[in-house]
């Protein structure tokens, strides 16, 4: 229960670092916020699509709401990821976390609350979530543990 817990409250931390960015690039500039708006949607379903839906584990998905979406694409085998897949995972990742930076950086309070937030998130998910998951397939997984 304390995992699902873990869970959902670092993705709630991650979206309001997400959502700072997004109003922050807004207010410079709506043309871009809606680009922006439309890689994150993006990313997410391509984060879900090549690797939530591989998790063994997504109908008991740690995060919850990735599994939860996860169980409406096609259900994929759960093996190891291929370099493809985490490929697309990290490059999504990357999309999220790095293509607010330029407008970011114009406000160092806001780049700080952005990169606190996404700290404190990927934190919690390390420290809570990766030492007690069951996806033994997963890339991020630690290594002790395989």
């Amino acid at each position: 229960m304390m995992k699902k817990f873990y869970g959902l409250l670092s993705l709630i931390i991650m979206f309001n670092a997400v959502f700072l960015a997004s109003i922050h690039i807004f207010r410079i500039n709506r043309w871009w916020s809606l680009i922006d708006l439309f890689l994150l949607g993006a990313a997410a379903i391509l984060i879900v699509r090549f690797f939530c839906t591989k998790c063994p584990v997504k109908k008991e998905c740690a995060h919850v709401i990735p599994g939860w979406i996860a169980r409406y694409f096609k259900n994929r085998q759960p093996t190891h990821y291929t370099r493809i897949e985490r490929v697309i995972t990290f490059f999504s990742m990357g999309i999220i976390l790095l293509f607010p930076q330029y407008w970011l950086i114009k406000n160092i309070f806001t780049l700080a609350c952005f990169w606190i937030l996404t700290f404190i998130g990927f934190f919690l998910i390390s420290k809570n979530i990766c030492g007690c998951c069951d996806n033994l397939n997963c890339p991020l997984r630690r290594s002790e543990q395989k």
